[in-house]
């Protein structure tokens, strides 16, 4: 069985960055899922002028609904890990002062958070389906396995959270993709995608699918390079 892991090609369309940033790079080039619009902006940033972050999150169209701010810190979802789960995320956020109490949590999370670190807010997604994380080779062994974790009654935290009462995992080799059930067969489109836009072959990525069978909301990817769970 083969369990070598394709090096990062510095040449893929998309390089890794914070969170935030591997999503706004990957939002225009993106075709099998969607990347919810988003707003980021680094610690030192909402330290120095919290009013502006505001402002500019008020700018955008989307900001009228329900908001939900998550966490951008350099130390997740890198080419090392993703440590997804590790920091707090804020949903169903509405109001000026909803909104800075959120993102102050959201940075409280990081314990010594740095400068550099980030936070990122995009609308909340309605109508959910399926959601959970997706990982195009299996995180304990690094063998060619599809392996995705889900939950399917609409709770968008409950696996990266590691709650919920609902939470499933399929798994499937890579080279027997026919095999995956209808309703997550998007989720393995995805990650063939993500694979040749960012240059790996070892990633994982948050998703949510809409009630109506759709894959509207792409999440973080994140490179594993080792065998075992990063996060």
């Amino acid at each position: 069985m083969n369990r070598k892991v394709q090096k990062p090609d510095r040449a893929a369309p998309v390089a890794f960055g914070t969170k935030a940033e591997t999503l706004a790079r990957l939002a225009p080039l993106l075709r099998s899922a969607r990347v919810l619009p988003l707003r980021h902006f680094t610690v030192s940033a909402w330290r120095a002028d919290a009013a502006a972050a505001i402002a500019g999150i008020d700018a955008e169209p989307w900001s009228a609904g329900p908001l939900i701010v998550r966490s951008s810190a350099r130390s997740e979802d890198t080419l090392k890990s993703s440590e997804a789960g590790r920091y707090v995320s804020v949903g169903n956020v509405g109001g000026r002062e909803a909104l800075s109490a959120a993102i102050e949590r959201v940075i409280a999370s990081f314990g010594e958070a740095g400068a550099e670190d980030q936070v990122l807010v995009q609308p909340m997604l309605a109508g959910v389906g399926i959601s959970g994380v997706a990982f195009s080779r299996d995180p304990n062994t690094s063998s060619p396995y599809v392996v995705i974790n889900y939950d399917d009654h609409g709770d968008t935290s409950a696996v990266t959270g590691g709650k919920g009462d609902h939470l499933k995992t399929f798994i499937c080799w890579k080279h027997r993709i026919e095999r995956c059930p209808p309703a997550l067969r998007g989720i393995v489109d995805l990650l063939n995608e993500l694979e040749k836009l960012l240059g790996s072959d070892s990633l994982d990525v948050e998703f949510a699918v809409d009630a109506e069978g759709a894959c509207p909301s792409a999440g973080a990817a994140a490179d594993r390079k080792a065998p075992g769970r990063a996060a």
